[in-house]
């Protein structure tokens, strides 16, 4: 997995950390994301709910919060029952 050096200020990244609530771990959370499609070869994850997300990238808030917040940065997109990472 390589990350951009311009990753943590990239303007989608610093919009997720804005919907957050300035949560500067929003980062961390992309990062978790992207380990787990490296980790499972794949970036489609049928079954997946917002409390499934949420505990995926250890976030302590809202599981709705997260997951709006992740489909509007573009990070994640749901489709049904399952999330696919772009």
């Amino acid at each position: 997995m390589i990350v951009d050096p311009d990753f943590l200020d990239h303007w989608r990244t610093r919009l997720v950390v804005s919907l957050l609530g300035d949560d500067e771990l929003a980062p961390v959370y992309i990062i978790r994301i992207w380990a787990h499609c490296q980790v499972s070869r794949s970036v489609h994850f049928p079954g997946m709910s917002a409390a499934g997300l949420r505990s995926l990238c250890r976030f302590g808030g809202e599981a709705k919060k997260l997951e709006a917040a992740l489909l509007e940065g573009g990070f994640i997109q749901r489709d049904g029952d399952a999330v696919t990472v772009p």
